[in-house]
């Protein structure tokens, strides 16, 4: 037997690439259920947000640059790649942040 449930939920800015999303109930716990794929594109986080404002903070600050440098050269965060693309050329890069 099929049980269907519909709910929304806010997963927040994803980075682009391929996500798996797999819901449980408690209350079905024998219940098969498979991942959900999506794939997010370059755009997807920028619902909201604005560029120069890379670590998604709603503000504009010192920190913006100095997260976008932490991802560029440590992998960090990067919670909208496309708020770090201030000569809009679609790539991150060292002169983003300059």
């Amino acid at each position: 037997m099929a049980i269907e449930k519909s709910f929304t939920f806010d997963i927040g800015p994803l980075d682009p690439g391929e996500w798996e999303i797999l819901a449980l109930w408690t209350d079905q716990p024998d219940v098969d259920v498979a991942p959900i794929r999506i794939e997010v594109g370059e755009e997807a986080c920028l619902d909201g947000a604005h560029i120069g404002d890379f670590n998604s903070d709603e503000s504009f600050d010192i920190a913006d640059p100095v997260a976008l440098l932490a991802h560029l050269f440590r992998g960090g965060d990067a919670p909208c790649r496309e708020a770090g693309d201030y000569d809009r050329d679609r790539e991150l890069q060292v002169t983003d942040a300059i």
